[in-house]
């Protein structure tokens, strides 16, 4: 008898104590360091199981002191040295290497390609009449019969890199584009999402631009340094730059996907599918610090967590401008599409408690022009949209918060040593920002300061469970 009521108090106090403490307790280690939950039981019960009973019950104590044991070891030995407390996950690498394209490029700058393609996608399909001369042939003829009519409020929302081959004595690059646009037909427009394949040549032996031809986006005849887009003519001086520059056609374009955009899902509160995935680190960090020691953790972090809250308030505010100087153009097109999208649906998206919990090194690179990090941020916020007029509740929850995390990546101009903070003002001139176009140029001295010659800008924004790393 005195056996079976000894089994029923240990029962009832693992489940009404022991329990809880493991789950909050997990949940809390997995939240912060990004570790996936079979580490981390062994522990979890083990040491708590060993407290209790370590004067309550002499016979267990050698099987719980074994079993909390192993689990620190288990748990604790895949710290690693150095990390700061953060359990390492096996190392992240790209699914596509450029190596051989950087050994024969030395000035090939990944971020920058990236972000000049996404604008060249734009381009293209905004372009109303003769096509960009960059379009080859066969991806000219594929375009004309994807866009019947003029197009227009072009946004891609996600760039992937799937594929890099050297044919004969061409480099090919093969981008993914996750985009949509409004088809603006005489009977009404239709908006469509669309998953396209383009895929880049160029001579594998050309070089890039210098670093400081690239950076600076200025024109090579007059050294105008405002807007000026692949193709076009210079505001200043009328000089139509080479498309060779560059080196980069568009060779092939193939369309995979064609449906009705639809808009984002509605979020309900909660934690956010891919947030308790350990994250993917790079094995960057140590060469990253190596090649720029000036590189500080601490001010760096503390940017990126005043960047996020001010790209919070501001969207609450429908106030994007207010952030112009810390998003390059493409990301920042593709959020203020979205922002005037709700503007004319007569909605309001309310972003409030906005919680950062934690920032998480991931990558670090270090180019022949740009610098980039990438840093996972968890983070909690009561997100719902309401009707303008009324104040209705039509999407999201306004009373339970949701959490989540994202990959940012941040890039600046090799060799800056200024303070990892967004300008509160025009860097080159000192004038305020309320003058600085969409295409991130200063209204007052022509500069265009968005792609990181002055400070850190934001450049990409992943999800968690579809994040992938910088080739």
């Amino acid at each position: 008898m005195g056996g079976i009521i000894w089994l029923v108090a240990n029962l009832i106090f693992y489940v009404v104590l022991i329990v809880p403490i493991w789950f909050f307790w997990v949940r809390s280690v997995r939240h912060r360091v990004g570790t996936s939950l079979p580490m981390m039981p062994a522990l979890a019960f083990g040491l708590p199981f060993f407290l209790s009973w370590f004067v309550l019950d002499g016979p267990m104590i050698f099987l719980t002191f074994c079993l909390a044991l192993v689990g620190t070891l288990h748990a604790f030995g895949k710290l690693t040295p150095g990390s700061g407390g953060a359990v390492s996950v096996p190392e992240t690498t790209p699914d596509v290497s450029l190596d051989r394209l950087r050994s024969a490029d030395p000035n090939f700058s990944w971020p920058l390609f990236r972000e000049q393609a996404v604008l060249r996608f734009a381009q293209a399909y905004g372009a109303a009449g003769e096509l960009p001369s960059w379009l080859g042939a066969e991806a000219a003829g594929t375009l004309r019969a994807l866009k019947p009519c003029p197009i227009g409020e072009v946004i891609v929302g996600s760039t992937q890199l799937v594929e890099f081959d050297v044919r004969g004595d061409h480099a090919m690059l093969t981008l993914l584009f996750d985009a949509n646009y409004t088809e603006m037909r005489p009977g009404g427009d239709r908006a469509l999402a669309v998953l396209e394949r383009w895929t880049f040549r160029r001579p594998i032996a050309a070089v890039t631009d210098p670093p400081a031809v690239l950076a600076s986006w200025s024109c090579p005849s007059c050294g105008y340094g405002g807007e000026r887009q692949p193709g076009q003519p210079c505001s200043q001086c009328g000089t139509t730059q080479p498309e060779s520059e560059r080196g980069w056609t568009v060779s092939l374009i193939a369309r995979e996907v064609t449906e009705p955009r639809r808009d984002p899902d509605d979020v309900i509160g909660g934690v956010e599918e891919g947030t308790n995935l350990p994250t993917r680190r790079s094995g960057n960090g140590a060469r990253f610090h190596e090649q720029r020691p000036d590189f500080v953790w601490d001010d760096f972090e503390r940017m990126a967590r005043t960047s996020f809250l001010q790209m919070q308030s501001a969207w609450t505010a429908r106030n994007w401008q207010a952030v112009r100087a810390i998003e390059t153009d493409a990301l920042f097109n593709t959020h203020r599409f979205y922002l005037d999208l709700d503007t004319r649906r007569g909605r309001v998206n309310r972003l409030e408690q906005v919680e950062i919990s934690q920032v998480e090194w991931v990558d670090g690179r270090a180019d022949a022009c740009f610098d980039s990090v990438t840093v996972r941020i968890f983070a909690s916020m009561v997100d719902y949209t309401v009707v303008e007029a009324t104040g209705t509740v039509v999407a999201g929850n306004a009373k339970r918060p949701r959490r989540f995390s994202e990959y940012w990546t941040f890039l600046r101009r090799k060799g800056l040593l200024s303070a990892p903070k967004p300008p509160a003002s025009c860097p080159s001139c000192g004038a305020g920002l309320e003058q600085m176009g969409q295409s991130g140029v200063c209204g007052y001295c022509d500069r265009h300061i968005t792609l990181g010659e002055f400070s850190w800008v934001l450049c990409d924004i992943q999800q968690d469970e579809v994040y992938q790393p910088a080739p």
